[in-house]
């Protein structure tokens, strides 16, 4: 059973997934959480405090010290990757649970201040959208020189990146979907 169970990814699950893929630095782990879940607003000391709790469990072995933390090599156990495997291959709470923002702030905001949060959702559609065209970018740089086919690694990258894109196309959808909503509201309604 896991012991969070938001069905959001851990940052534990992150580093877990990251090391399963061969040894690393802790440095270069902090560069790949960010690159791989830029979006999860992970902190700076995430890759070291996580090490440092799934060595404790015997997750994961320290393999070479680097002199300091940054260069230090770790690798995953075969605990962590039972570990990890269990989390992989389990079915999260369906529906997923809704921690998102903007319903909080739905059911929080007093009529008068629905001006106030269309500004909000107009960035937030905005940002969405953005996302969205980036990994479409991404996608297509994989693409360029027709590498992708026949190779499982790439094809499986396009196939991220594509629900990736997919999710941050939905995302715009709905924010648009509610700033119009908001501001047929702000417009019957007024306020501030």
């Amino acid at each position: 059973m896991r012991e969070y169970s938001s069905g959001e990814v851990t940052p534990h699950e992150a580093v877990l997934g990251l090391i399963a893929q061969g040894r690393t630095t802790v440095a270069d782990l902090r560069s790949r959480l960010e690159r791989e879940f830029p979006h999860a607003n992970y902190a700076p000391n995430t890759a070291t405090t996580a090490l440092r709790r799934l060595a404790v469990k015997g997750h994961v072995r320290l393999v070479e010290q680097g002199g300091e933390d940054a260069g230090d090599v770790y690798e995953i156990t075969r605990q962590g990757m039972n570990v990890l495997e269990d989390w992989l291959y389990d079915i999260v709470s369906v529906p997923a649970p809704q921690r998102d923002s903007i319903q909080a702030k739905l059911a929080f905001v007093p009529a008068g201040g629905v001006g106030r949060l269309v500004a909000i959702v107009k960035v937030l559609e905005e940002a969405a959208a953005q996302q969205y065209g980036v990994e479409h970018g991404k996608i297509k740089t994989l693409s360029i020189g027709g590498k992708v086919e026949g190779n499982p690694e790439l094809e499986l990258q396009c196939i991220r990146h594509q629900f990736t894109a997919n999710l941050w196309g939905q995302e715009a959808k709905r924010l648009a979907g509610l700033r119009k909503d908001l501001e047929r509201f702000h417009t019957i309604h007024g306020g501030d």
